[in-house]
């Protein structure tokens, strides 16, 4: 097992490719976990988003 470098942050991510792109690049596409509050920046979302509000009514 290798161990991060000294002073190296472990990041955790939601991996989105698949593991042949992964393969062919030597990259990944990823969203990051955070707990951090972004609220107040445009660039960020949350993944869990609530649409209940756009739910129609069963009859």
């Amino acid at each position: 097992m290798e161990f991060p470098k000294k002073g190296n942050i472990r990041r955790h991510y939601v991996v989105m490719s698949t593991s042949a792109y992964n393969e062919a690049t030597h990259m990944f596409i990823g969203m990051p976990i955070t707990t951090a509050n972004y609220s107040n920046n445009p660039r960020y979302m949350p993944i869990l988003l609530n649409y209940s509000h756009l739910a129609k009514p069963t009859v």
